[in-house]
């Protein structure tokens, strides 16, 4: 009987003791956890206090359900054009460099005594000159060569914090958000992926100025390209050169590109988040260096229309010569997406009667290059605008 009351009592005590040190464990356990929670809650309050007070927020626009941190804030504020310091340079990039440099130096002494004249539009040659017979030449390129390739190279200062460098990874990686400067003004705004991608459908489903494709249409564009430009060149209304630079087969092509950039300054449209400018991107389309070529003969037609103004200055300088009555009313105007809206018939028209001015009064005169016959300078600026279609999230439009 006593060894049994004895046992009784033993497991109490162990029972007492064991929920003595969980109490005390748990006591303990709240205690750091109180002290984390309150740590968080003043790191946050400070974090909130610093995104407040951060300046960088003028130039930010946050449109999307990511909530920036200050680090990100201090990265979007410094510019989407902004370029990090890298750690170190790369030997190779130097070496490329050097290359380059020696080419450059070659090919003036080569033709120091060549009288050559400036080709609007060539194609930039890559041919590289072998080793010159001028030996403190060479022996001036062998030693730059051996002293720049040799040079040692040390870790230079950055331009970014560490925190900075990370935000700019974790922003970059993060699909759910996309970046983009504003139309107007410094500035960038972070917007959620798919309101981005409505806006653009939105504006992309208006079939009135949009048509969607059922296939790229990229190459047919350039077998109609290389036609125009090759019969141009067999009836001598361009030179080799420009026939080489306007042939499509001559450089690398690529399918034009739509996005939009927000218009900050502008209310959004309804039920969309942001009002977006469309934007394409045309660098290396099919059409891409006869647009440039038909607009630099259009340059010279368009500064001598009594309607050009170069620019703020110039609208400045005229308006003080213009006498106001008192009783008149200042009215300004904005057309609404004035380049879809412009009637390519009637515009290819006016231009093709004003380039015939502009030849009958001889003003080609003074210039290295001779403007094409009107009847080609209308059909490269018809196959243009006909042919302007681009690509979106893998869809194609017109």
């Amino acid at each position: 009987m006593a060894k049994h009351k004895h046992l009784q009592n033993s497991v109490k005590h162990r029972n007492r003791k064991y929920h003595k040190k969980k109490k005390a464990r748990k006591t303990r356990y709240n205690r750091r956890h109180n002290k984390i929670s309150n740590t968080i809650k003043r790191r946050t309050k400070a974090e909130q206090r610093n995104i407040n007070n951060n300046t960088n927020l003028r130039f930010i626009k946050n449109l999307s359900s990511h909530k920036l941190t200050t680090a990100e804030i201090n990265a979007l504020g410094k510019g989407l054009k902004f370029i990090p310091t890298p750690k170190r340079p790369h030997r190779i990039h130097l070496t490329q460099d050097v290359n380059k440099f020696i080419r450059r130096i070659r090919l003036q002494y080569i033709m120091r005594h060549k009288k050559t004249e400036n080709h609007e539009f060539k194609v930039k040659s890559m041919w590289t000159p072998h080793t010159s017979e001028n030996t403190n030449l060479e022996n001036y390129l062998e030693a730059t060569k051996l002293a720049l390739v040799n040079i040692p190279f040390h870790n230079t200062g950055q331009n970014m914090t560490r925190a900075e460098k990370i935000a700019i990874r974790t922003l970059s990686r993060n699909r759910n958000v996309t970046i983009k400067p504003f139309d107007k003004g410094r500035g960038t705004a972070i917007i959620d992926t798919i309101d981005y991608i409505n806006e653009c459908e939105r504006q992309l489903s208006d079939q009135q100025y949009y048509t969607k494709l059922l296939a790229d249409n990229t190459a047919p564009t350039i077998e109609q390209v290389y036609s125009l430009t090759a019969e141009m060149y067999d009836k001598k209304h361009i030179d080799y050169h420009t026939f080489k630079y306007l042939d499509p087969f001559n450089f690398k092509i690529r399918t034009p590109r739509w996005y939009l950039l927000p218009k900050i300054h502008k209310p959004s449209p309804p039920k969309t988040k942001f009002a977006g400018r469309p934007i394409i991107s045309g660098c290396s389309s099919p059409t891409f260096r006869m647009s440039e070529f038909v607009d630099h003969f259009l340059k010279q037609v368009v500064v001598k229309q009594s309607t050009y103004i170069k620019d703020t200055t110039e609208f400045i300088r005229k308006i003080e010569t213009i006498k106001i009555a008192d009783n008149a009313i200042l009215v300004t105007l904005d057309v609404v997406s004035m380049y879809t809206n412009t009637q390519h018939d009637e515009a290819t028209q006016l231009i093709g009667e004003a380039l015939d001015a502009e030849r009958s009064l001889n003003s080609n005169q003074g210039t290295t290059m001779k403007m094409p016959p009107t009847e080609y300078m209308l059909a490269m600026l018809t196959l243009i605008s006909k042919n302007n279609t681009f690509e979106f999230d893998n869809e194609f439009y017109k």
